[in-house]
């Protein structure tokens, strides 16, 4: 399946969305959006750029899977909405969970290529 179904599937997927909701805000019939899936066959550009829209994504992420530097993945997307709403006292505590993992993830990555270049003999 290409890029563009199965990146829109996840993301449909992670926001509870079905084709007929992709169906409808492209306004063309469920069975069509169901044979663009099921063909894997990519919509037209004002069709990809709706579907892009509703899946709140660029056509670029849909069809390449990259993004821009400046632009939010879904998962962070996600956490920016699940985070509106919570009180600075909480939203401290967020971030400094989520330092907290990047240290711990830059740690194990700084330790495994220590031991891969520790272990290799000359």
């Amino acid at each position: 399946m290409s890029t563009f179904w199965t990146t829109a599937l996840s993301i449909m997927n992670d926001k509870g969305l079905r084709q007929v909701d992709l169906a409808r805000k492209c306004e063309k019939p469920k069975n069509t959006v169901h044979n663009w899936i099921n063909r894997d066959t990519l919509p037209q550009a004002d069709d990809a750029v709706k579907i892009a829209e509703l899946l709140g994504v660029t056509v670029r992420y849909l069809v390449t899977g990259e993004r821009a530097e400046n632009e939010l993945s879904p998962l962070e997307q996600r956490l920016l909405e699940v985070c509106k709403g919570l009180s600075d006292p909480q939203m401290h505590k967020v971030i400094k969970e989520a330092v907290d993992i990047k240290i711990m993830v830059s740690q194990e990555k700084k330790k495994g290529s220590q031991d891969m270049s520790g272990s290799v003999s000359g």
